[in-house]
C-alpha cells in the first residue's frame, strides 16, 4: 500500500487584513474534524502562536512558520506596486498576502519531506478541503490512495490553453497565457513524489521570478498550469471541479464540466479521462445523460484505438450493438445520437480487429460488463 502523508497548513491572514475573516484557529479546528480521520500521517504548518491549537498525537506533526518566513514571501508583487497586475481585477489591496500562502504550497511540502522523510506521495490538502467538499472518509481515503505512487498528480477543471512558440519569452504572450488559464486548476489537493521535486521546483522558482519581474499577482493555480502545458507527460492529470476529494477517484459531481475536455486536450489525457468515466459509470457513481454517454462511447473507441486498444475494441462493440443488432433494428436515442454527431464511426470501428456478437443475445451472455455501461439507456 502506498505510503501517504498529508500536509497541510493555515497562516493567520485576518491578523493583518480586514479584509480576510477566518482566523488560523478556526481552519486548525477544520483539519482537526476531517483531516484527522483520514488515517494518514498529517504535517501541519502555521504560526508559532497557533501550534497551541493544534492538538498532539503520534500522527500529527505540527511545524512552526511565521509568515513571514513563508518560502515566497519576498517574491511576491503587491497590488500596490506600479505596474502590477492580476487576474482578479477586484480582489482587495492585500490580496497578495493570499497570494504568498498559495504559492508556498510547493515548497511547504519540499520542507514536509525533509522534516518527515519515507513516505512515497506527499499529498498537499487544503485546511478547508473538509468544508468545501465534505466527501465521506471512506470515499476520500480510497480516492487517495488511488494515486499514482511515480507522478506528481495535478486537479484540472479545463486542460491548459496551448502555448505559443515565444510565450517563455514574450511577456506579452505568458500575460495572455495567464489570463485564459486563470481557472483551469483546482489546488486544494495536488501530491508529490520526492523523486520529481527537483524539476518541479527549479521551474516553479523560474515562473515565480518571471510573475515578479512582471508583477503579477497570482495564485499557484495560475502559474502551475505553463508547467503543466509545458511537461503533461511528467504528470497525472486528474479531472474535477471543486470538489476535489468526491471527484479524485471516481467522477460524481459536476460531470458536464468535467468531459468538455475530452475532445480538447492530447490524446493521452482524453483517453485516461474516459477510462476514469467509463469506471465510473460502471461503479454506479457516475449517471452520464445520453449526450454524454454517446461522446464518452465515440471519442474512447476513437482515441482508445491508438492509446488504449482494449477500451477502443470494447466501446467499438458496443457501438456495433447500438446501431447494428438492437432488437429489431429500432436503434434507441444513444445509437441515434452517435450515427448523427458522428458520420465516421460505422467506418471507424471496421479498423478494430475484434468480432463482433452477431446477436443482442450473444452480447448479453458474452458481455454483461458493456452491458452495464449502456444499460440506463435501454
Amino acid at each position: 500500500m502506498t505510503k501517504i502523508a498529508i500536509v497541510t497548513g493555515a497562516i493567520d491572514l485576518p491578523s493583518r487584513s480586514s479584509h480576510f475573516r477566518k482566523p488560523a484557529y478556526e481552519y486548525i479546528n477544520m483539519m482537526q474534524q476531517y483531516h484527522t480521520k483520514l488515517g494518514f500521517p498529517i504535517i501541519i504548518f502555521t504560526e508559532p502562536k497557533d501550534l497551541q491549537h493544534v492538538t498532539p498525537s503520534e500522527h500529527v506533526h505540527p511545524i512552526g512558520i511565521e509568515f513571514e518566513d513563508l518560502p515566497v514571501y519576498s517574491r511576491v508583487p503587491k497590488e500596490t506596486d506600479e505596474g502590477s497586475f492580476s487576474i482578479y481585477p477586484k480582489a482587495p489591496v492585500d490580496h497578495y498576502m493570499y497570494s504568498i500562502v498559495t504559492n508556498s504550497k510547493i515548497f511547504l511540502v519540499h520542507q514536509a519531506m525533509k522534516a518527515h522523510p519515507g513516505y512515497d506521495l506527499y499529498v498537499w490538502l487544503d485546511a478547508g478541503i473538509g468544508h468545501v467538499d465534505p466527501c465521506p472518509i471512506d470515499v476520500a481515503r480510497s480516492a487517495l490512495l488511488s494515486l499514482p505512487a511515480d507522478k506528481i498528480t495535478f486537479l484540472m477543471i479545463n486542460y491548459p490553453h496551448q502555448l505559443s512558440e515565444q510565450t517563455n519569452s514574450n511577456p506579452s504572450d505568458l500575460k495572455q497565457f495567464w489570463s485564459n488559464n486563470h481557472y483551469n486548476m483546482a489546488g486544494g489537493l495536488m501530491s508529490f513524489v520526492p523523486s520529481e521535486m527537483d524539476f518541479l521546483l527549479g521551474r516553479y522558482n523560474q515562473i515565480i521570478d518571471q510573475a515578479k519581474e512582471m508583477k503579477y499577482v497570482s495564485l499557484e493555480e495560475q502559474l502551475l498550469p505553463l508547467i503543466i502545458a509545458e511537461n503533461w507527460r511528467r504528470f497525472e492529470l486528474r479531472f474535477t471541479d471543486y470538489r476535489v476529494l468526491s471527484n479524485l477517484e471516481h467522477l460524481r459531481y459536476d460531470t458536464g464540466i468535467i468531459l468538455r475536455n475530452i475532445s480538447h486536450m492530447p490524446r493521452e489525457i482524453s483517453v485516461a479521462l474516459i477510462t476514469r468515466a467509463v469506471q465510473s459509470i460502471e461503479h454506479g457513481c457516475f449517471r452520464p445523460d445520453v449526450g454524454q454517454l454517446a461522446s464518452i462511447i465515440y471519442h474512447g473507441h476513437l482515441f482508445g484505438y491508438y492509446n488504449n486498444r482494449d477500451l477502443s475494441d470494447r466501446l467499438a462493440r458496443i457501438i456495433h450493438m447500438l446501431v447494428n443488432v438492437f432488437p429489431d433494428r429500432q436503434q434507441l436515442d444513444l445509437g441515434k445520437i452517435i450515427l448523427s454527431q458522428y458520420c465516421n464511426v460505422l467506418t471507424n470501428i471496421g479498423f478494430n480487429q475484434v468480432t463482433f456478437p452477431t446477436s443482442w443475445k450473444e452480447f448479453v451472455l458474452n458481455y454483461p460488463e458493456d452491458l452495464n455501461i449502456i444499460r440506463m439507456f435501454l
